[in-house]
């Protein structure tokens, strides 16, 4: 008797599920995702053979730019909110809402006190053309520290860290340790944000 040959079909592969899962992941992604915000100083940091990775988590970054200005970057914006509010009643800015606001989404801001209104009352367009001058942090007027004081009272919870540029003069990055350092600050403890230096 001779063999029947079963009609072999081709398999059929649903990818409708697939489909389904790579969506659910964008819109996961989409919804999740954290912008960074413009940068209003780059600095370049210098390289080092030795990589310790900082937490980003409550972390106060005090950067340095080549022409020696000084930025104050701080991690959260809820902290950042905070402080606002502290230094425009400690200072007596009379900061308005949305001037707390717009402060609150910045990532960095290097202003004095007495230009700081007039900078968080521009349009976001205008201020990204305002060159900032950095903040004070020389003897006579060291404002950075009456900035890190306010951040001290807040919490203790804070990781501190200087991110200063390979070319910044030496004084500048010295200033803000000193500042660090200070007997009303106590701040002995800090990191210092390098690039890790490729290896050849």
């Amino acid at each position: 008797m001779a063999k029947v040959k079963p009609h072999r079909k081709k398999p059929v592969l649903d990818m409708t599920p697939v489909v389904d899962l790579a969506f659910l992941l964008v819109t996961f992604f989409m919804l999740t995702a954290k912008f960074k915000p413009d940068e209003p100083l780059v600095v370049d940091s210098p390289k080092a053979t030795y990589d310790t990775p900082v937490k980003t988590e409550n972390l106060i970054e005090v950067q340095v730019g080549k022409e020696k200005q000084v930025f104050l970057a701080v991690d959260n914006k809820n902290t950042r909110y905070e402080l606002i509010n502290k230094i425009s009643e400690s200072k007596g800015l009379n900061l308005t809402e949305d001037e707390k606001k717009a402060y609150s989404v910045m990532s960095a801001v290097g202003v004095p006190f007495n230009q700081l209104k007039s900078f968080l009352a521009a349009s976001p367009e205008d201020r990204k053309s305002i060159k900032q001058p950095g903040i004070p942090t020389d003897s006579l007027n060291n404002e950075l520290k009456e900035w890190l004081i306010a951040l001290r009272f807040m919490s203790n919870k804070y990781v501190y860290a200087i991110k200063g540029d390979q070319n910044a003069d030496y004084t500048a990055v010295a200033q803000v340790i000193t500042t660090l350092q200070s007997k009303e600050l106590k701040l002995n403890k800090f990191n210092l944000i390098t690039n890790l230096e490729t290896k050849k």
